[in-house]
């Protein structure tokens, strides 16, 4: 995986294509990024596609964003066992 300062610099010097060779999930991530924001969400959350560890340079922003996806999961999981009592999902 890469880090993405590295890929961002190296794509700012030879442009996309060329960026895409050398980091192949890039272009995977364009296409995450460009369909929806459901779509970035179900990747980030139950697809497990996008780490942090994987974009993000220092640790402690790594630690950040975990920690701000699981209070955002855990208060959709309350959200959907107080409006859904019978367990379907909204």
């Amino acid at each position: 995986m890469f880090k993405l300062k590295e890929v961002l610099e190296y794509f700012i010097e030879v442009g996309y294509d060329e960026a895409v060779e050398k980091y192949p999930e890039l272009e995977k991530l364009n296409e995450i990024l460009i369909k929806s924001d459901e779509d970035f969400w179900w990747y980030l959350t139950d697809g497990k596609y996008l780490h942090p560890e994987d974009f993000l340079d220092f640790e402690e922003d790594v630690k950040k964003v975990k920690d701000a996806i699981h209070t955002l999961v855990r208060f959709q999981d309350s959200l959907n066992e107080i409006l859904n009592p019978k367990g379907r999902i909204l």
